[in-house]
């Protein structure tokens, strides 16, 4: 009889096609948000969850505000932690952590007063059917997944300068390209490198400006780069020229 082939190797091809591919261990999220089991509901549209849409809107937020393009927010599950409680990681390194109660909504305080810059928003948790009193006094009341992405917000704009990474600044200057595109081609990599507008921006975002007038920040790199590279001096005249035009049109709509 004539010898029969062996299904072994199929079946071995079959079974190393199946296993997890590991380079899928080495990714690394730039923003996240690790929640426990109660709260898996609120990033799930189909359980009426709206944290993904909040998420939406706090990109477009920052984007207008700090003139930052946030990276996509991942959102997990993660069982060892309590079931209202959930925590803001940022490059896998823990941020931020609070708790949203059941059936409780968030009541902002009128008066944030003093508080540490880890701190989540200020107020205080409220049963969900006191919340008409509570707007009806003026207050602003949260859902439990606004308030989460609130206390995101509040961490981006502490934390902005740690995400402006090599390629968050490439992609913020082609999106500057279109209007600034002579300026770009004189600027880098001719004056200055990638890696030092960069650090720049990551001064003035450290300072709590913003950097959406990106192609007036690179007329500015371009003015002063011709004299030296060095970053502070490089952030205080950029500042300078931002602050400058800031009192301008304060000016022109007094």
């Amino acid at each position: 009889p004539e010898p029969r082939e062996s299904s072994r190797p199929a079946r071995t091809r079959e079974k190393r096609k199946a296993e997890p591919d590991p380079s899928q261990s080495l990714a690394v999220d730039p923003l996240g948000i690790e929640v426990g089991m109660s709260l898996v509901r609120l990033a799930d549209p189909h359980r009426a969850g709206t944290m993904l849409k909040a998420i939406g809107e706090l990109r477009h937020r920052v984007a207008r505000e700090m003139g930052v393009l946030l990276p996509k927010v991942r959102i997990r599950d993660n069982l060892s932690l309590d079931e209202t409680t959930y925590r803001l990681m940022m490059f896998d390194a823990e941020v931020g952590r609070g708790t949203c109660p059941r059936r409780q909504v968030f009541e902002l305080s009128a008066e944030p007063g003093n508080r540490t810059p880890s701190d989540a928003p200020s107020g205080r948790w409220i049963p969900a059917e006191e919340q008409s009193q509570s707007r009806a006094r003026g207050m602003q009341v949260l859902s439990p997944s606004e308030y989460m992405v609130e206390h995101l917000r509040q961490v981006v704009v502490r934390r902005a300068a740690d995400l402006m990474t090599r390629d968050a600044t490439h992609r913020l200057m082609e999106q500057a390209r279109p209007v600034a595109g002579i300026a770009m081609e004189e600027l880098v990599p001719h004056r200055m490198s990638l890696g030092d507008v960069q650090k720049v921006l990551q001064a003035l975002l450290a300072e709590g400006l913003s950097i959406r007038n990106l192609p007036l920040i690179i007329e500015a790199l371009c003015d002063e780069s011709c004299v030296d590279n060095d970053v502070p001096r490089l952030a205080r005249a950029v500042r300078q020229r931002l602050l400058h035009l800031a009192g301008d049109r304060h000016l022109s709509h007094a």
